[in-house]
């Protein structure tokens, strides 16, 4: 995650909500309706951002994460 907001200061606003350690514990089954939009939206946000830097390897390793994380 570093390696992409060293490149792009956009990816910062993701590392706090969606990369952080409590992201691991999260249940989407146990999110109401409006939760899990929101987190969708904020999804698809980060990943139209990722889409741009798919060629590298940090940008893999989250994309990973999120959908093992966010399944």
């Amino acid at each position: 995650m570093d390696a992409l907001i060293s490149m792009d200061e956009r990816f910062r606003n993701y590392k706090i909500g969606l990369f952080s350690p409590q992201s691991k514990e999260l249940d989407r089954g146990l999110k109401t309706g409006d939760e899990n939009k929101q987190l969708n939206a904020l999804l698809n946000q980060y990943l139209k951002l990722l889409s741009g830097h798919f060629n590298l390897p940090a940008a893999l390793q989250t994309l990973e994460y999120l959908i093992r994380v966010y399944k």
